[in-house]
């Protein structure tokens, strides 16, 4: 990709954030969802009014960097979908948890940004036991 257009996708990356007044967001990873389980899942989110947006890491931490949110920039690692949205963030990461649950199997990683405080959540099961 070139280094131009790097900077469009950045630029689109720093447009969507500030358009939809993201200051708290959870970072998850749907490593493993295949296509139909991932367009339940984000029609179920939509329905909810949550967006799942899936990043290059190497991209939104610069948008990020320029969006004054620096300290959000440590916690893209590995592959990464941000999800925001909804009435707060704890009905975005309940959501998200519930939905990645009903995936067979599926582990959910989870980091929760807000502007206040940021918590590493632990790597857990996704199902009935898993507290995010």
């Amino acid at each position: 990709m070139s280094k131009f257009v790097k900077g469009l996708l950045r630029a689109e990356l720093e447009k969507r954030i500030t358009a939809d007044n993201v200051t708290d967001f959870i970072v998850i990873s749907t490593q493993g969802v295949d296509g139909v389980d991932n367009n339940i899942m984000r029609g179920k989110l939509k329905g909810k009014g949550i967006k799942l947006m899936v990043v290059k890491n190497a991209l939104v931490k610069s948008a990020l960097s320029n969006l004054k949110m620096d300290a959000a920039t440590a916690i893209f690692t590995g592959p990464c979908a941000i999800a925001y949205g909804g009435d707060s963030i704890v009905d975005v990461a309940g959501l998200a948890r519930f939905r990645l649950s009903r995936l067979k199997g599926r582990f959910l990683k989870a980091r929760f940004w807000t502007a206040k405080v940021r918590k590493d959540f632990r790597r857990c099961r996704a199902g009935p036991s898993c507290r995010v």
